[in-house]
């Protein structure tokens, strides 16, 4: 090892100042030996061929300078490393608080790196993930995705060429009962193509084919490996074995390999679809697509051929999308897709503890220009021995890696707390949660910002330290500790920065406070307060007639519980995604009524007491009742934004609607308030309610809910109820898994998980900012004062009265406030619009936060410059006219 230093060392050596001085020591012995040979009478020819013979030895010397040069580096490379040991031991406070900075700053990067890594920057773990895409509707008057039809699928995989594989996909919960106790396993119902199309190779056996893609010819499954060791104790004779799911036997026909969870990490099974390569149903919305482009594949000309498709698939079916002349289908890259809406708030955020670290390296730059002040002697000591000014710089600038590495490494369990923090409190918030960990990009990352670190930090103190005044260090008796006006102004310049950039993150901060707080406001329309929702799933092939005796016994029995006030069904509860929506006709209007959106609305199945159960109160009309059964006239609730569109100015009670020709008419009865069935923060969607019971319009027309959602009303806490719940299904049907158990508020709490994380790490990192603030104008106050005491006496001697002394140094620290807040008030009006996505009902320059803020940071300075400067007024005169 030492060997191949030495060698690199020689290569870059070559041309230095060195060796252009032996190269004229060797001119100059060659000329002096010839010199006397020739005066021993040797001719010029002979003394000249005799000289040159000690070429080698001076080659030799040559050589052992070269040598002698890489080991005096790395001599002084180690002993500037012991020396700056010695002296961050010897000053063991300003070590503690420096590398306590500095790890806040680089473990907050190095946490925030390692999300923004596992989320934004890893490629997704499928073969070549950048040839996979989303495929959507959407209606090209907003930004809104819809699920697609089978016809529009079938259009879709057949008339594109730009895609190797079109898959379409739902997922949906099953139970399966081929174990020891019923389970809800959450299956995928994919056509063939979803496997290739995702480049995904099974663990054991294989994906079923295009022929097991077919009606009659499905039965068989593919298990997570997950679901295989679990319950199967990972044998690998499974395969082509049955087991019994959602009351149908399937044959195991493949495992998937390890970790693989798509379209969610907790999909267990995945089962043929059998999509109809015929079907004309256009008003079933349901299915979600993936598509793989061909190898070097265009996403812009796989654009252009879907257009083509939908023009076609308008032309097929002219009535259905009358009016939907802004119809079109949209790509999405699939890794933006899963990405969402939380790249902003992850860049937002990254950004944010950016501006932490900035900081921190103020405070620490402020504290060693503060040491190097009092090194003033010692440096001028070892000035006046013959130390270059590069050689000091080298010094201190490894004297501040040093510290930064220790920092860095003080950050890293602070990172990974952190991280587990993140993944444990907010499981919701972030999408590839799982894939989050301090990897070797992580390590990398904070070992690279900790060098960096090193050279922000302490290139101005070393800078300021390697120039001392020899004649003033080094007279008997003088302070170490005096300062120029250059030191003054780059401590000043520090302190601005830092206030610049607090003022930035808590602007951004108190952005995202109240817009989460104007989002907590948010009336959903409903109570959520001491309800209690779980789901559970019949077999899809259960006839009509046994699912409505199967409800109908469980809401009975159900409602008989202690505790229980009200009892109701639902096949979507609030706040379940996605959502059912079907279009429409209505009776007295042409089918193009509709000048602006087509005639579509989310579709609910409900039970009588469902309004009653969630706390919703009708706004028109009447709830439903047990009158309203298969044998009654059908009958449909209306959300008023349904209401206002289709009747505005009109009374809705009484009017008529139905979903298709083939289904009957359906009399409006209620008008219910507009639900945030979707999001809190997102707008209501148009919306109707049908009874449960009158689900079933005729043979292919069955709206009956096989998957329902069971609400209960509580006096008590409602999550008690769930054993006793648990109990009455399994007295009604053993082999049901009831799952999803949860309170409504709990549900509402996870549905604004993103905006709390978010605005609760943006408040966490602006509280720090303010701390480090606080700190750094204390900081050079307090310094100040205490190298100007001598002044203050004097000052004090002369008849100057504490208000004075306290303006002259409160109003400098003030002022340096000041301007920082100037400064960040224009860039935070000029950055916080990066975040106006993130923001509800609340502008990226709301005058309030941007009136706050500044007052905030003005009296925290203020406090900052008055704490140290009242001390020092309490000083008597000639105590500090003696001080040095």
């Amino acid at each position: 090892m030492l060997s191949k230093l030495k060698m690199r060392l020689r290569a870059l050596l070559r041309k230095s100042e060195i060796e252009r001085e032996l190269d004229e020591e060797l001119r100059h012995h060659i000329e002096r030996q010839t010199e006397q040979n020739i005066r021993l009478g040797m001719n010029p020819e002979e003394a000249q061929y005799a000289a040159r013979k000690n070429f080698g030895g001076v080659e030799q010397a040559k050589e052992r300078s070269r040598d002698a040069r890489g080991v005096r580096w790395i001599e002084d490379l180690w002993q500037d490393l012991r020396f700056g040991a010695r002296m961050l031991l010897k000053n063991r406070g300003v070590t503690v608080v420096a590398m306590v900075t500095l790890a806040l700053g680089i473990g907050a990067n190095t946490a925030i790196f390692s999300v923004v890594n596992s989320v934004l920057l890893r490629s997704l773990p499928y073969r070549d993930p950048e040839r996979i895409v989303r495929i959507w509707n959407a209606d090209g008057r907003s930004t809104t995705q819809a699920p697609i039809s089978e016809p529009e699928f079938n259009e879709y995989r057949n008339q594109s060429q730009s895609f190797d594989h079109v898959a379409a996909y739902v997922v949906f919960p099953n139970t399966l009962t081929s174990i020891k106790e019923p389970e809800r396993v959450l299956t995928a119902a994919t056509s063939s193509a979803f496997f290739p199309a995702l480049g995904v190779q099974m663990e054991l056996g294989r994906p079923y084919s295009s022929e097991e893609d077919q009606r009659g010819r499905n039965g068989v499954v593919v298990l997570s490996h997950r679901l295989w060791q679990r319950h199967f104790s990972a044998d690998p004779n499974l395969i082509g074995k049955a087991v019994i799911l959602g009351g149908q036997s399937r044959i195991v026909i493949g495992i998937t390999p390890p970790g693989f969870g798509f379209p969610s990490d907790m999909v267990d099974a995945w089962t043929p679809a059998a999509i109809n390569p015929a079907s004309t149903n256009t008003g079933a919305h349901y299915l979600n697509v993936i598509a793989r482009l061909r190898p070097g594949g265009a996403l812009d000309q796989a654009k252009t051929e879907l257009k083509a498709a939908v023009d076609r698939i308008k032309q097929r079916f002219p009535e259905y999308y009358k009016g939907a002349e802004g119809f079109n289908a949209r790509v999405v890259p699939l890794l933006e897709e899963i990405v969402g809406d939380i790249r902003t708030a992850l860049l937002v955020l990254f950004g944010s503890v950016g501006f932490i670290l900035l900081i921190a390296c103020a405070n620490v730059a402020n504290l060693l220009l503060a040491r190097a002040a009092a090194r003033q002697k010692e440096i001028a000591v070892r000035t006046a021995l013959g130390a270059s000014r590069g050689r000091i710089v080298r010094q201190l600038l490894t004297e501040s890696a040093f510290l930064s590495i220790m920092g860095g490494a003080l950050g890293l369990p602070l990172a990974y707390w952190c991280i587990r923090f993140l993944i444990a409190e907010k499981p919701l918030a972030i999408p590839r949660i799982n894939e989050i960990a301090i990897d070797g990009w992580a390590l990398g990352f904070t070992t690279l910002v900790s060098l960096l670190t090193g050279v922000i930090f302490g290139l101005a103190p070393a800078l300021y330290a390697s120039k001392p005044s020899l004649n003033e260090s080094l007279k008997e008796g003088g302070r170490g500790g005096a300062e120029g006006a250059g030191h003054n102004r780059t401590r000043g310049l520090l302190v601005v920065s830092q206030v610049t950039l607090s003022v930035v993150l808590l602007v951004g901060a108190g952005l995202m406070i109240k817009s989460f707080w104007r989002l907590l406001q948010v009336n959903p329309g409903y109570n959520p307060e001491n309800v209690l929702t779980l789901r559970l799933s019949l077999p899809w092939r259960t006839p009509y007639q046994q699912v409505i005796a199967f409800h109908q016994q469980l809401l009975q029995r159900a409602g008989t519980l202690p505790g229980a006030q009200a009892v109701a069904i639902a096949n979507q509860l609030p706040l379940d995604t996605p959502r059912t929506n079907v279009s429409f006709d209505v009776q007295g209007h042409p089918s193009e009524f509709s000048n602006d959106k087509d005639p579509i609305a989310d579709f609910n199945t409900i039970s009588p007491n469902y309004f009653l159960t969630m706390g919703i109160p009708l706004l028109q009309g009447r709830s439903f009742t047990d009158q309203d059964n298969a044998q009654s006239p059908t009958v449909v609730i209306v959300n008023q934004s349904l209401a206002r569109r289709l009747w505005p100015g009109e009374d809705p009670i009484g009017k008529r609607i139905r979903l298709t020709d083939k289904m009957p008419w359906m009399s409006v009865v209620g008008v219910s308030p507009d639900l945030k069935n979707q999001a809190l923060n997102a707008e209501a969607r148009q919306e109707m309610y049908v009874p449960y019971v009158q689900a079933n319009f005729g043979p292919n027309q069955d709206f009956t809910p096989h998957s329902i959602g069971l609400v209960v009303r509580a006096t008590l806490d409602p999550v008690s109820l769930s054993g006793a719940i648990r109990g009455e299904v399994r007295a009604l049907d053993k082999s049901l898994a009831v799952y999803d158990v949860k309170a409504m508020e709990r549900i509402v709490a996870d549905s604004i998980a993103q905006p709390h994380f978010t605005t609760l790490l943006l408040a966490g990192f602006a509280g720090i900012a303010l701390i480090l603030v606080t700190v750094g104008v204390y900081g050079v106050i307090s310094y100040s004062v205490t190298q100007r005491t001598r002044e203050i006496g004097i000052r004090k001697a002369l008849g100057a009265q504490t208000r004075d002394v306290m303006t002259l140094f409160v109003g400098r620290g003030l002022a340096l406030a000041l301007i920082g807040v100037a400064i960040g008030m224009v860039l935070a009006f000029a950055l916080t619009r990066v975040m106006a996505e993130l923001l509800y009902e609340v502008s990226a320059t709301d005058a309030t936060i941007f009136i706050a803020v500044p007052l905030l940071i003005t009296a925290v300075a203020l406090i900052a410059c008055y704490v140290p400067v009242r001390r020092a007024v309490k000083i008597d005169p000639m105590i500090a006219l003696r001080h040095e």
